[in-house]
């Protein structure tokens, strides 16, 4: 008897599968309070369940022709990934304390420095045109209020 080696393939797919069931079971759950039956809080849960499932199967019943090993990151990326990570954790906390625009313009900096091999006046610059895009967009077009912290900004 043969024994079926668990990959990272077959886990992320079943992983994926059970995530999809329970957006769709999320979905069936909101479906009552609909607009319509395309319109209301079940249609993005549902659509991510269907998505997630699919996909989820193709990763668990297709075979991959690539290389089956990921080496784990040299030290050089895995301080840029965990790194990322403290930013995106830091924003979170940041968001209340220093509002939208100032923490959004701090971490996009400090990520764009990270991530990216730019100088620090080139990240600030994307940082600042990322800020104020993103708040052009969902605070002045949208109206959409965002946070704004201690600094009232």
């Amino acid at each position: 008897m043969s024994q079926r080696k668990i990959t990272a393939d077959r886990a992320g797919g079943l992983l994926g599968i059970i995530l999809g069931i329970a957006a769709l079971i999320e979905a069936v759950r909101l479906y009552p309070y609909r607009s319509s039956p395309m319109v209301g809080d079940h249609t993005m849960p549902a659509l991510l369940g269907v998505i997630l499932v699919v996909l989820g199967a193709l990763l668990l019943f297709t075979k991959r022709n690539g290389p089956e090993d990921v080496p784990f990151p040299a030290k050089p990326r895995l301080s840029v990934i965990l790194g990322s990570i403290a930013l995106m954790f830091a924003y979170r906390y940041l968001i209340p304390l220093l509002g939208y625009a100032l923490s959004t313009l701090l971490v996009s900096f400090g990520l764009f420095k990270q991530i990216g091999p730019y100088r620090w006046h080139v990240s600030l610059v994307f940082a600042i045109v990322l800020t104020a895009s993103i708040y052009l967009i969902f605070a002045v077009w949208l109206k959409i209020p965002f946070p704004v912290g201690l600094f009232k900004l």
